[in-house]
């Protein structure tokens, strides 16, 4: 795959993740000059007529929000058992890379960070478009000029194989499969709603505020785990956290959508 040419535009340089099925790759923009990212997915999936023209028709509703917090995507082919995507790179550091090791984060960086967040999501949920697989690692934050923070959002046709391989959760990385919703991990996973958007922001901010998973020491297998546990109260490890954040941080992780 390295050095090759997609398109007669996009130069493939270096390989810099592998997301379950999906290998991602930096390019360079030949007409241009500019870093591009490149998404290959290879097997039966990608061959796969219903899949591909679900993943399209993901692609082509996030593009119809013309919305600067989603990557526009320049390139897409779908030939043999290769699926290809080209499209403009996040700005900003990965949510997943600028919170590692810091632990508890301050209840005020916490909120702001996860309203930023939400508040991306919103024009896309107005829209009837949901992610479906949000991660810290599909979260990019960036400093805006005024001393704000710019929010961009990867990876949007993940929710598409999370529901393709929803009988083997544990097929998909770990960093995507604990941010799933109780109804993505049952042998037949619905599309992606809004709802499980909002299961998975809930994920993140009980992680921001105590520095933990709420499913990481609830059973063998923290994932299957929240189809029969509830989170602990997270003022358990938190007592700073004021009860009106608790209460709808709870209300996000219910099992019942």
């Amino acid at each position: 795959m390295i050095d090759r040419l997609i398109e007669d535009r996009f130069r493939v340089t270096e390989l810099v993740a592998r997301r379950g099925p999906v290998m991602t790759y930096d390019a360079i923009d030949l007409d241009t000059g500019q870093r591009v990212v490149v998404k290959q997915l290879r097997g039966p999936l990608a061959s796969d007529p219903d899949f591909v023209e679900n993943w399209e028709h993901q692609l082509q509703s996030v593009r119809a929000l013309g919305d600067a917090a989603v990557p526009t995507v320049l390139a897409f082919s779908a030939t043999g058992d290769e699926l290809l995507q080209v499209e403009t790179p996040p700005p900003g550091v990965s949510l997943r890379h600028s919170i590692a090791g810091r632990g508890v984060l301050p209840i005020e960086e916490a909120l702001a960070l996860i309203q930023a967040i939400a508040g991306a999501l919103v024009p896309a949920h107005r829209s009837g478009v949901s992610h479906g697989a949000l991660n810290p690692g599909s979260i990019f934050i960036a400093d805006t000029l005024d001393g704000g923070m710019s929010v961009f959002i990867t990876d949007w046709e993940l929710g598409e194989i999370v529901t393709a391989t929803s009988e083997t959760p544990h097929a998909l990385p770990d960093e995507i499969a604990r941010y799933l919703a109780p109804e993505q991990l049952g042998p037949v996973a619905p599309p992606p709603t809004p709802t499980v958007d909002v299961y998975a922001l809930g994920l993140i901010l009980y992680e921001f505020l105590t520095g933990d998973h709420p499913f990481s020491v609830a059973a063998n297998d923290p994932v299957l785990a929240r189809l029969t546990h509830v989170p602990l109260a997270p003022s358990r490890y938190n007592p700073d956290i004021p009860p009106t954040v608790e209460r709808v941080l709870l209300r996000a992780l219910g099992r019942d959508p």
